[in-house]
């Protein structure tokens, strides 16, 4: 071998043991040289323990065969060269991930590969925990609580996560591609724009703000945004961004503000009509209210007034009317009512609501209530197709109707102190809120019996008190500034928490208002609402929980809770009790299969509708699980949070006894009313022949005797039949006092002068709720005087009593016992001389009391004589 040879051998050599990778000599798939990095790599201590080895045995079979095969090619000229990167194991059998490249080359005269080996494990590492890493942070990014978004230079959406899409209603497909300010409303679109520029010139911008977009099915949400501008590595600049939906907060915020705006209009407004108008812009701020109006209650004459009124087609409408449409069935019922056209109908044709005025596309319209007293109705109206209240405008127009409803009433008081200070005093001591007047040194001088109760104190206690005694220690600093504002001549508004009698801290919403008398400050007029309640409202909330979870289990009904989809989430211990099944056994699984029979299609109906948002009643079987079956009344419901459907709670009770009962009852009352009134009709038929007979004196009285007895039976039966009738009769309606008693006249009138009895009957104008059956109640009475208490004139008059009507029947007669007067109106009560059933009264109390009203009778004293009955009645409003 020349010196030059031997020199490039030895620079190989050199270069070859000192490398960092692996490198080899292999023939046959068998080392013939290995260096010390590949000693090292593959974990052997010297080239004896690699000698002879085959290098694919330490390489994954797949990774083996595939190697082989390219070689194969190699050998035949068809591969010269390739990097591989597969795993290998080392021989102490340590698990690593190599680079492998090999090339075909002439050694001693021979084909051989060149191999050269890399340990890759640190970056294959490197590569896993950064692909975990990512699968992480996409994992976060999309089961955020918030949107998460990227666009381009150019507007356009390059990633939208789940939470954004649901957000907007639309699936990331729509999304990826569009312009990003499709979706602002238009007041928000060149705010955004001019933002997003900005940013992406580099300016500096908050990385926070709020703007509002438009969901796919039009509805607007408020977001707050958070966003960065990034460079991605091909040099695009992207604006990421994070969306939080703040709807709820900021409709929150908005209905808080119009409850203080409310209130302070109460000041800032010099006469009640303009603060009727301040109420109808704050309304409008918080939804359509184009169309608005307050109508206002007064119970003592029982009518209606308008002292405001806004609509786009009736100018004017007749107060007197609105007792019989929407408002006054809000006023009756106490309840809000939200009714699109259907609805509308319906109340229309079910309750008897009249029409007034233009028809209305959407009514919405809620009582304003002073103490759990109604005094008026607030209302909205859309004549505009597709343009609809919603249940969340009901919930904000009830909760900003019970300021409206303190603001009327303290607007009223401001009224009646210019009028009259008498008034004024009145008005101060019934309003809920508390009211002080301090003078200039802060010493209270005027307290209201409210303000005195809300803080536990006598009215006299409170006098010459200081404010800053009764404020809690930690606000009186607050109340020290707001008492320099005022100093200035500043009205201001604050809550401020103060200490009751007995150490109790309340928080007060305080108005206040500086006192001046000829330019000085004199002192200040603080108006001071509770809202501690307010504040407890989450306490009370768990209270509440435990409250009805001990009501569930302690509950004798039998009662279970499911999901939405009908499946058991619990039962109590009476549902256990009544058909076997525990908790346990149900939890999860369709109550339907273990409680309903194979062909029960109606009960499966009965699911079907509870779980579309239904409320059923109905009475059937139920499966035990013993096998046996059960009559059980069913009460299923649906459970809403937020207008949508998480659960059913269905109530089942034992009606074994009751049906038992009630076939008993029913054949009894058939065998009286058909067979035993069919037999007596037979008797008196046979009777009233036999008197045809020609019968001796004798004879004819004891035939006198039977029919009689027969015609007592009849009536019985037929009073035992009106009973029924009170029981299974509920249809109630509108009836004129005057119809009613004037017919009972007419039907008695000329019994009455055959025995000499004057019918002294003054006209009662009035409408009572009642049926068909009230006559019953005047014709018992009026008849009985006639037959029973000798009398000489009947008189009958009535009056209005507040909500009710009372009328007087009155004879002077010989009055009714004493032994029979507190037992007058039980069964089978009668006089001694009396030939009927002793029913008669007792159903003319069913009755009235069917009605909601009730009856009294006394016995007029010596020297007069006679019986008066005072029946009382409803009005119908």
């Amino acid at each position: 071998m020349s010196d030059g040879k031997k020199q490039d051998e030895e620079k190989y050599r050199l270069l070859a043991e000192h490398s960092q990778d692996g490198m080899f000599l292999a023939t046959g798939y068998k080392l013939v040289y290995a260096n010390n990095a590949l000693l090292r790599i593959l974990g052997a201590h010297s080239f004896e323990e690699l000698k002879e080895k085959n290098m694919l045995t330490l390489l994954e079979k797949e990774d083996a065969q595939r190697i082989k095969k390219d070689v194969r090619k190699a050998l035949k000229g068809e591969l010269l060269e390739r990097v591989y990167e597969v795993k290998a194991t080392r021989l102490d059998g340590v698990p690593i991930f190599i680079s492998l490249s090999m090339k075909k080359v002439e050694y001693a005269g021979k084909p051989h590969a060149l191999g050269v080996v890399r340990d890759i494990t640190a970056r294959k590492k490197t590569e896993e925990n950064l692909r975990k890493s990512e699968e992480l942070f996409r994992s976060v990014v999309e089961h955020s609580h918030g949107g998460v978004l990227i666009v381009d230079d150019a507007h356009r959406f390059v990633y939208a996560n789940d939470e954004f899409c649901r957000l907007l209603g639309y699936s990331p497909e729509e999304l990826i591609g569009r312009d990003f300010r499709e979706f602002l409303d238009e007041e928000s679109r060149e705010f955004v724009a001019d933002r997003y520029l900005r940013r992406q010139r580099g300016e500096e911008i908050p990385s926070r703000y709020e703007f509002t977009v438009v969901a796919k099915n039009g509805e607007k949400r408020h977001v707050e945004i958070s966003s960065a501008t990034i460079t991605d590595s091909e040099g695009n600049v992207r604006t990421v961004a994070q969306l939080l939906d703040i709807t709820e907060r900021k409709r929150a915020e908005k209905m808080q503000s119009s409850a203080y705006k409310i209130s302070e209009a109460v000041h800032s407004t010099q006469d009640f009509k303009e603060l009727l108008r301040s109420i109808h812009h704050i309304i409008d701020e918080l939804m359509p209210a184009k169309n608005f109006f307050i109508a206002l209650y007064d119970e003592d004459t029982e009518t209606f007034s308008l002292p405001y009124f806004v609509d786009e087609y009736d100018t004017s409408v007749d107060p007197s009317n609105l007792r019989y449409g929407m408002t006054g069935h809000v006023l009756q019922t106490g309840h809000s009512i939200l009714a699109d056209k259907k609805k509308i109908f319906e109340l229309r044709e079910k309750e008897g609501i009249k029409r007034i005025g233009h028809d209305a596309v959407c009514w919405l319209g809620v009582p304003l209530k002073i103490r759990d007293a109604t005094i008026g109705v607030l209302a909205v109206q859309s004549y505009t197709e597709g343009m609809s209240y919603t249940e969340r405008d009901r919930e904000m127009l009830e909760f900003v109707s019970r300021q409206v409803a303190l603001a009327i009433e303290r607007k009223r008081a401001e009224e009646a102190l210019r009028e009259s200070e008498e008034k004024y005093r009145m008005l101060v001591e019934t309003t809920e809120e508390g009211i002080s007047i301090d003078d200039e040194n802060e010493t209270i001088v005027f307290a209201n019996e409210a303000l005195a109760r809300l803080l536990g104190y006598e009215k006299e206690e409170l006098l010459g008190k200081r404010s800053f005694d009764i404020v809690y220690e930690e606000d009186l600093e607050k109340l020290k500034k707001e008492v320099g504002k005022r100093r200035k001549g500043k009205t201001s508004k604050y809550e401020l928490r103060c200490v009751t009698k007995n150490g109790r801290i309340k928080t007060f919403l305080v108005s206040a208002t500086p006192l001046y008398k000829e330019g000085k400050f004199i002192g200040s007029l603080s108006l001071m609402l509770d809202i501690t309640e307010r504040k407890t409202a989450e306490e009370e909330l768990r209270k509440q929980k435990s409250y009805f979870q001990a009501l569930f289990e302690g509950s004798p009904e039998a009662i279970v809770s499911m999901d939405e989809k009908h499946r058991v989430l619990d039962v109590n211990p009476a549902f256990t009790r009544l058909f076997g099944y525990t908790a346990d056994d149900l939890r999860g699984k369709d109550l339907d299969d273990f409680v309903l029979g194979e062909d029960d299609r109606m009960g499966r109906m009965y699911t079907s509708k509870v779980i579309n948002g239904e409320i059923v009643t109905a009475e059937g079987k139920r499966r035990r699980k013993d096998g046996s079956y059960v009559d059980v009344s069913i009460l299923g419901a649906p459970i809403f949070i937020e207008g949508k459907q998480v659960g059913i709670f269905t109530i089942y009770r034992d009606i074994t006894e009751k049906l038992k009962a009630e076939q008993e009852k029913e054949f009894y009352n058939s065998l009286l009313r058909h067979d035993i009134a069919n037999k007596i009709t037979v008797i008196h038929g046979n009777l009233e022949l036999l008197k045809e007979e020609g019968l001796e004196e004798a004879q004819e009285l004891f035939v006198n005797d039977a029919l009689k007895a027969a015609q007592s039976s009849s009536e019985l039966i037929d009073t035992i039949r009106k009973l029924r009738r009170i029981d299974t009769e509920q249809t109630m309606g509108a009836l004129k006092l005057d119809d009613i008693i004037s017919k009972v006249i007419r039907t008695l009138e000329q019994q009455a002068k055959n025995r000499g009895i004057a019918i002294d009957y003054v006209p009662i104008k009035g409408v009572i709720r009642a049926n068909s059956l009230i006559e019953n109640v005047f014709t018992n009475i009026i008849h009985n005087a006639i037959i029973h208490s000798h009398c000489t004139t009947i008189r009958i008059r009535g009056m209005r009593e507040g909500k009710q009507y009372k009328i007087i029947i009155e004879d002077d007669g010989e009055g009714i016992p004493q032994e029979l007067k507190d037992i007058l109106f039980e069964p089978r009560v009668k006089g001694k001389q009396s030939a009927g059933s002793g029913l008669g009264l007792y159903l003319v109390k069913k009755l009235v009391e069917s009605y909601g009203g009730n009856i009294e009778v006394e016995t007029k004293k010596k020297p007069m004589h006679g019986t008066i009955f005072h029946i009382y009645l409803p009005k119908f409003l």
